[in-house]
């Protein structure tokens, strides 16, 4: 993802609930317009598909960039040796913090759900690899069922209870 995206929503001033809510709108979109269900690729342009997976990830590395500071924040000065990112950290990087922080905040909150659970981190996992798969690799139509497990691993993420608590801190 190139930098100037996630300044693109600083300027903007959007919240992270606001980014979520965009996010599922764009899928919502997609998926009413017929664009992401197990069509065959040369149904639509590469660009197409091209061009929602790099909304997605933009939107996702921003989420969690705000889910970290969510929860950065809550800690207030007790993060520890835990550094706060800065603006230029990947998501990869951002999900390695989460990972840190999934100690403290693995117990379960007000409804029950524990917050940082490790399937929420696996799935970020999986999304960090098959961003990087696409970000660094040509887009194919082999890549057909990634691209709308990627898309899938959004929308999974934007209802977790790691992005619903994060909201929760704001």
């Amino acid at each position: 993802m190139a930098t100037s995206d996630r300044f693109a929503f600083e300027n903007e001033k959007l919240s992270l609930q606001e980014v979520r809510d965009q996010l599922i709108e764009a899928i919502s979109r997609w998926k009413r317009e017929g664009r992401v269900k197990a069509v065959e690729f040369p149904n639509f342009p590469y660009t197409t598909w091209s061009g929602m997976i790099h909304k997605t990830s933009v939107f996702v590395e921003e989420l969690i960039a705000r889910c970290v500071d969510a929860f950065l924040g809550a800690l207030g000065e007790d993060h520890g040796r835990i550094d706060r990112p800065g603006p230029r950290t990947g998501m990869g990087e951002l999900v390695r913090v989460l990972k840190r922080l999934q100690p403290i905040f693995c117990q379960r909150n007000a409804e029950g759900t524990v917050v940082i659970d490790t399937g929420t981190i696996d799935l970020l996992d999986d999304f960090v690899k098959l961003r990087n798969k696409f970000m660094h690799g040509r887009l194919t139509s082999a890549d057909q069922e990634d691209a709308i497990r990627f898309i899938e691993l959004a929308k999974t993420l934007c209802a977790s209870a790691l992005v619903k608590q994060a909201i929760g801190f704001r």
